[in-house]
């Protein structure tokens, strides 16, 4: 029988849990191996032969060409992610498939409401030693994705209380977030944007969200926008977005709120980009989202000069 769906699997447009019977399908990619049963979340599709229809009807003789609709809902996958995590497929134990299993039932069926009973239930069958495993499978298979249940599941690392898996969870994000800011940004990629602003949102709640510092050595964010405007509009699409993600969360930080020195020089290089007259109206409205959530102003930010130095 199908596994019980709470609103976290309803919500989601990509189908339900795979049944057993279709895990001896081949993958196209190795970095697949590692979820061997697919979340409702899974981007990865298999689609089954067409088979010619026997149908004996006269008004229907010949066959229709039947449309591949490409749907807005399926527009993210993570195939980016998956071709880069190919190398690090060798470097990790994988659970038994019954774990994985179990695993993706957890994640499907979390909610507020069942967090501690959940968190029982996975300590019982996670071993220390599929840490890595489980910090991918998090980042990759469900942050990078599902940005509407990020609390959920930041809550649900809180009850957890391994502060290694949590150290883990936050190095993946990092090595996520750096193949998608060195992939190829010349054309134009929506999913690769929309994961990386997601993991940006993640990131901020790992880090800054828990009074937690992002280490220059991690990700340098005035000089990774500096770079973004040097190389253009396109590089901007995605950089701008992504960092006022990650600033977001300060809104809810007892450290980085403004009037941080830290956060005011940043939201200074934004508000010096918000001038530029040729900057896309897309990216002038994240910053000012950015500012409300802030409870900034942009008039009243004091644009640095720092962009064009």
């Amino acid at each position: 029988p199908d596994a019980p769906q709470t609103s976290s699997a309803a919500n989601d447009p990509s189908g339900q849990l795979l049944p057993n019977a279709l895990s001896h399908l081949p993958n196209n990619t190795s970095a697949q191996s590692l979820y061997r049963s697919n979340s409702v979340t899974g981007n990865i599709v298999t689609q089954a032969k067409s088979t010619p229809s026997t149908s004996t009807t006269q008004s229907s003789s010949t066959a229709l060409p039947q449309k591949t609709i490409k749907s807005i809902a399926n527009a993210t996958n993570i195939d980016t992610l998956l071709v880069a995590n190919e190398t690090e497929v060798e470097k990790i134990i994988m659970p038994p498939d019954a774990v994985q299993d179990k695993t993706a039932f957890i994640f499907n069926n979390l909610s507020q409401l069942n967090i501690t009973t959940k968190c029982e239930e996975i300590k019982e069958i996670l071993l220390k030693e599929y840490y890595p495993w489980m910090s991918q499978y998090l980042v990759l298979k469900r942050a990078s994705i599902e940005i509407n249940f990020h609390t959920l599941y930041s809550n649900f690392l809180d009850a957890l209380k391994m502060h290694e898996l949590l150290i883990l969870t936050t190095n993946e994000t990092f090595r996520n977030i750096k193949v998608l800011l060195r992939s190829d940004k010349s054309i134009a990629n929506f999913s690769d944007r929309s994961l990386l602003k997601n993991l940006g949102h993640w990131l901020g709640m790992l880090t800054l969200g828990r009074n937690r510092p992002i280490l220059h050595n991690d990700i340098d964010l005035k000089s990774l926008v500096l770079e973004a405007y040097s190389k253009g509009q396109q590089e901007l699409l995605y950089v701008v977005p992504f960092v006022a993600k990650i600033i977001e969360s300060c809104a809810k930080s007892k450290v980085f709120k403004p009037p941080n020195p830290w956060t005011m020089a940043i939201m200074n290089v934004l508000a010096e980009l918000h001038q530029e007259p040729e900057l896309k109206l897309n990216l002038k409205f994240e910053i000012e989202v950015l500012c409300k959530s802030l409870n900034l102003e942009v008039a009243d930010l004091k644009p640095a000069y720092y962009l064009k130095d």
